[in-house]
């Protein structure tokens, strides 16, 4: 079984990884969802000081990590962690969900430093947690 999870405000669209109201969980085994949780984030404005700590915590039992917008930290915070970060091909969640599932291991980009920026308002800064 793999668990992917991506960031959501509405759960059917994405957000930013690190200000999205919640993170859609999906279980997911031969192709077939076996089940989804959603997790709402305690500090979608970015304001607590462990915010980067709080948001991977409800995620750090995921394998991958599907977005199409993060900061950097959060992406080398994921790598470091072992997770497979993977640039969404839409900004709609099912169909994120379902292009990773017709090919799970090279159908969809890696999500590098390029790729990433901040939060809309929020100046860019390292996390050391």
């Amino acid at each position: 079984m793999t668990r992917i999870v991506l960031p959501t405000d509405d759960g059917r669209t994405l957000a930013h990884f690190g200000i999205a109201r919640t993170f859609a969980v999906f279980d997911v085994q031969d192709s077939q969802i076996l089940g989804r949780e959603d997790r709402i984030n305690p500090d979608p404005e970015h304001t607590q000081p462990a915010h980067h700590k709080l948001v991977l915590d409800l995620v750090r039992d995921c394998d991958v990590v599907l977005a199409s917008h993060m900061g950097p930290p959060m992406v080398r915070s994921l790598k470091q962690l072992g997770k497979r970060v993977l640039l969404a091909p839409s900004e709609d969640v099912q169909a994120s969900l379902g292009a990773y599932m017709e090919a799970p291991e090279d159908g969809l980009n890696e999500y590098t430093i390029e790729h990433a920026a901040p939060p809309p308002g929020h100046e860019p800064h390292d996390h050391e947690h």
